[in-house]
């Protein structure tokens, strides 16, 4: 079975790669050749990922932003990536914050003994759960647009060779 999509940990790493990567300006480079600045992603495992540009053997790690520079199908994908990614984030602390919320309603009604309160709140978990599935539906579609966004950058890099 081929796996298609990583879980959104993966994306959650991509974006602390961009914080603490090193910044290259090889994109801007007009001598940057297919073979020694083609980007791809590296998975090390399920919760870790890089963005590596280079050979195999001689590949240094990069930054997302480095696709901002791109031409224009690669900008449109990565601000898809961008727009989709913040929503995930959006969702994944509305999600987090409602299920504390939760939490609390179901200990007060504890609490207070009252049964029709605790399935009240009982209830309310739907509201998190929607949350989280709409966060992993756009983990994975910024994760696609990401996908594609490298895919335009190399066909790029081919052209100019």
């Amino acid at each position: 079975m081929i796996v298609t999509h990583r879980p959104r940990c993966v994306l959650l790493c991509l974006a602390i790669l961009t914080l603490v990567g090193n910044r290259v300006a090889a994109a801007q480079d007009s001598t940057c050749t297919y073979e020694r600045c083609a980007l791809r992603l590296i998975y090390y495992s399920p919760f870790s990922v890089q963005l590596l540009a280079g050979p195999s053997g001689g590949a240094r790690a990069v930054e997302v932003d480095i696709l901002s520079g791109g031409g224009d199908s690669v900008r449109a994908r990565y601000r898809a990536f961008r727009r989709n990614w913040g929503r995930s984030k959006a969702f994944f602390y509305l999600g987090v914050t409602t299920l504390l919320m939760q939490f609390a309603a179901f200990d007060d009604a504890e609490a207070a003994r009252s049964q029709q309160r605790e399935d009240v709140a009982l209830s309310l978990a739907v509201v998190p759960l929607s949350f989280a599935i709409s966060a992993n539906v756009t983990s994975r579609s910024a994760r696609h647009h990401l996908v594609r966004a490298i895919e335009f950058y190399n066909a790029s890099l081919s052209r100019a060779r």
